[in-house]
């Protein structure tokens, strides 16, 4: 990736405006449709990473009149985040299959949920795709709004300011309880995409790339098993014939969701 210069603030004529270029923005318009018509793994995942990149542009240049824009792109990205939850929670129960065969019947259930998600039903009209697709032209990838820093002072204060966030909300984390976790894990994933925008204009150090992606890894794990428990005893008490076998599914995941959230604490405060 070419790096621009903190120093002087200048940028090559050739250079998009923002991280976020047209050419990211078509993308996103492509995995919109596809996973909209076919649930593809790959355009819910593509779809998923461009608009939070989106997002925290817009975050991060924090200009008035965006909240219509902030608000239409999280309603686009609430379908493919549902249909992402229940694609890894199946992901997470394969190793199962073998030994708990009753895990086939809420395999089919996860599998109707993405099929009533799937479809054109969350797909946003084309009025709203011309509507969106002009604001971000016009707020976003327009020479007006280029992101950038006068000094690497302004820049060093922003990568500081974000790197103590994680480190505050860090501080008042009970490691035990999935909702405080959760609100880490939200934390976490903006300062990633807080610095990859600051990455654009000056290396961050890789340590901290690092430090980021792991915990928002460790802390994805969490919640996927979180979610994938709590659908599973909906499913369970709806189920009596084979309620028995899943309870025994349930109690080893659950054991293992304990595991993770301990393991977590242990590489962020050291062992208790």
């Amino acid at each position: 990736m070419n790096k621009a210069n903190p120093v002087d603030g200048e940028l090559p004529s050739e250079r998009p405006v923002n991280p976020f270029s047209v050419q990211e923005w078509q993308k996103v318009l492509f995995h919109l449709e596809s996973a909209a018509k076919t649930g593809s793994r790959d355009s819910v995942h593509q779809l998923r990473v461009g608009l939070r990149q989106l997002l925290a542009c817009i975050d991060f240049l924090d200009l008035e009149g965006t909240s219509r824009l902030r608000k239409q792109i999280k309603s686009w990205m609430a379908g493919p985040g549902k249909i992402r939850d229940l694609q890894v929670q199946q992901k997470l129960l394969h190793p199962w299959f073998t030994s708990y065969p009753a895990l086939a019947g809420f395999d089919r259930f996860l599998d109707d949920r993405i099929k009533k998600i799937s479809g054109k039903a969350w797909l946003p009209s084309q009025r709203e795709i011309r509507e969106v697709h002009d604001l971000v032209l016009t707020l976003i990838l327009e020479p007006a709004t280029r992101l950038e820093f006068s000094d690497l002072y302004q820049w060093n204060t922003r990568f500081l300011s974000t790197c103590r966030q994680v480190t505050l909300e860090m501080r008042k984390t009970d490691f035990s309880d999935e909702d405080s976790l959760h609100s880490l894990r939200l934390v976490v994933k903006k300062a990633k995409y807080t610095c990859w925008i600051l990455d654009y204009f000056h290396p961050v150090p890789s340590e901290e790339l690092d430090r980021l992606s792991s915990f928002q890894k460790k802390l994805g794990k969490i919640q996927d098993l979180s979610v994938l428990c709590a659908n599973l005893r909906v499913f369970i008490r709806k189920n009596k014939k084979s309620a028995k076998s899943l309870r025994d599914v349930l109690g080893l995941l659950e054991e293992e969701l304990v595991s993770l959230k301990a393991q977590f604490r242990d590489s962020v405060i050291g062992p208790v």
